[in-house]
């Protein structure tokens, strides 16, 4: 029976658009329903977005995506325990949830005029080309734009859902995160078009109407199903390969140091001296095992480097507890010219020391957070720095530093390689250009300097981990994490992960764990290094403005009749 009320086709609608976000976030860590629910978490909305027009089409897309983010940042409460004012964080919360979901909103617009042009002379060919193509670019296309506009934020795309699924993300290295994005939302695309097929037929036979597409109808479901298939046979190809080639590949072994320092709001000089201590002796432990680098987390001196003491002294104390050299996260400071320190710069950074404790290398955070790192439009309203968490506002770093180290000699036998690697401190590990743009100037491996303390507690240490998988598979290198309180480990060149776990758990405790990384010598050939986001994810997002700029200029009718049981 056909729902012919507007206010109960409104009910239905909106319980299906809630249905695809609560979906949607339950794939996601701390995901109760599992990675495998990705395959149909947006089926209700593409069922619904197929039948409705497109001004309708923005306000439900908008609605299920600001209930997912709601849903998906609720870690950012966890600001308020750390003396973040609350109204600013719930401020905040909102704010960014309705943001983020607007580019949901821009792709049920989309999709929606796309259906409304293949049901003005609907047949297989224009309904294929609509499931199978248009449908998962558009997500891509509104995903690149949310990961790039107004320095992005490329947080939970929806191929991260599956970063614990070796054999599906290895299309990343083909296109990107995005690639993945791309093969999951044939999955949804695929479940959608079979429940219409399977609507359409039990209805054609009760009113005696011809079934679109005839007999070949099932080919709108099978030929996305079979690009699926024909993905995840490769990756599990591309795993087998790795694993082959990896035992030939040089070994170096790194430590990581996960002292669980408090935020740097709870900071006094007790625990002050009481990290120092875990540090140095979490260091000696682990240096038993001889390792060829050791890394502390982000801002693991606590104090600035190069002028303050503790800082300089705590960097020396642990290279010669560890024997080896040590990459650690520090914050940088230059004072400016007196008498008021006019010209003065932060930098987040990361430092190299060799085993004498003398600095061989840095680098400075590209990437930096707005509000947390710095206050945008400060460099002209100084007085804005006053208002970042910390206290002042941090500059940007211009380059990929390339840090190199010799392995260390075990035995009679010399050691002969050197391993070049690149720091990513913090969220950079979401940027996927930072990491091409390191692998590209020539790094072996990613290393991750990063405090997660910010939201201790929280499910937000997981979902980072997620988005960190991908920079592996699209570079075909290796990354080491060094949290400080989070998800400290290794992952492979193919995503596979070795973490520092304690009681189950991967957060809120200090510990150690010397990885064995096998580093490939070149990088494993991508295509996504090589040609970055203009494989999938700029065409992508070329596309989905074109078909807005369409929707815009050539408006149909308010209403379609929307196929409702």
């Amino acid at each position: 029976m056909l729902l012919r009320s507007p206010a109960a086709r409104w009910s239905v609608q909106i319980a299906a658009v809630t249905g695809s976000a609560l979906l949607l976030w339950s794939i996601f860590p701390p995901a109760p329903l599992g990675s495998d629910g990705a395959w149909f978490a947006l089926t209700p909305l593409l069922l619904v977005l197929r039948h409705v027009a497109p001004r309708r089409a923005f306000w439900l897309g908008w609605l299920s995506g600001g209930i997912f983010w709601l849903l998906s940042l609720s870690w950012l409460w966890r600001l308020i325990q750390n003396n973040g004012p609350w109204p600013l964080v719930v401020l905040g919360h909102l704010g960014l949830a309705a943001y983020c979901a607007l580019y949901t909103a821009l792709f049920a617009v989309a999709v929606a005029w796309v259906w409304q042009q293949v049901h003005r002379q609907e047949n297989l060919a224009t309904r294929l080309l609509a499931a199978a193509v248009a449908e998962p670019l558009l997500w891509v296309g509104a995903e690149y734009l949310r990961g790039t506009l107004l320095t992005g934020f490329p947080w939970n795309p929806l191929g991260a859902a599956h970063y614990d699924s070796p054999r599906v993300i290895q299309v990343a290295a083909l296109g990107g995160v995005a690639a993945v994005s791309l093969v999951v939302m044939l999955g949804n695309s695929a479940a959608a078009s079979m429940a219409e097929r399977i609507y359409d037929t039990v209805r054609n036979r009760t009113y005696g109407d011809r079934l679109i597409g005839g007999r070949l109808r099932g080919v709108e479901t099978f030929l996305p199903l079979s690009l699926l298939i024909g993905a995840v046979l490769w990756g599990q190809m591309r795993v087998l390969d790795w694993n082959r080639r990896s035992r030939t590949e040089p070994a170096w072994l790194v430590a990581l140091v996960q002292p669980n320092a408090p935020c740097i709001f709870e900071r006094d000089d007790a625990n002050k001296l009481a990290v120092r201590d875990t540090l140095l002796r979490l260091t000696a432990e682990v240096a038993v095992a001889g390792p060829d680098l050791v890394v502390w987390p982000e801002t693991a001196l606590i104090e600035s480097l190069p002028y303050e003491d503790f800082a300089v002294q705590l960097a020396r104390e642990g290279t010669r507890a560890a024997g080896a050299p040590l990459l650690t996260g520090a914050v940088e400071y230059h004072p400016g010219q007196p008498p008021r320190n006019e010209g003065r710069q932060f930098f987040n950074a990361a430092w190299l020391f060799d085993t004498n404790g003398a600095a061989i290398g840095r680098y400075h955070k590209q990437h930096l957070v707005p509000f947390g790192e710095y206050i945008p439009g400060d460099r002209l309203m100084p007085w804005l720095e006053r208002l970042s968490p910390v206290g002042f506002s941090c500059r940007p770093g211009r380059e990929s530093t390339i840090l190199r180290i010799a392995q260390r000699q075990r035995g009679e036998k010399p050691a002969t390689e050197v391993l070049a690697f690149s720091p990513l401190i913090c969220f950079e590990d979401t940027v996927a250009p930072l990491a091409r743009r390191a692998v590209r100037g020539g790094a072996q491996m990613l290393v991750n300097l990063t405090n997660d303390a910010w939201f201790n507690g929280s499910i937000e240490p997981e979902q980072h981990l997620a988005q960190a998988v991908f920079r592996c598979v699209e570079n075909g290198v290796p990354m080491v994490r060094a949290a400080n309180t989070g998800v400290s480990g290794m992952i492979t060149p193919v995503g596979l992960r070795q973490v520092l776990t304690s009681a189950g758990r991967t957060s809120n405790f200090a510990g150690m764990l010397p990885c064995v990384v096998s580093v490939p010598r070149q990088s494993l050939p991508t295509h996504y290094t090589r040609w970055g986001d203009w494989t999938l994810g700029r065409p992508a997002a070329g596309f989905l403005l074109v078909v807005l700029l369409l929707a815009y200029w050539r408006k149909q009718p308010t209403t379609v009749m929307p196929v409702n049981p």
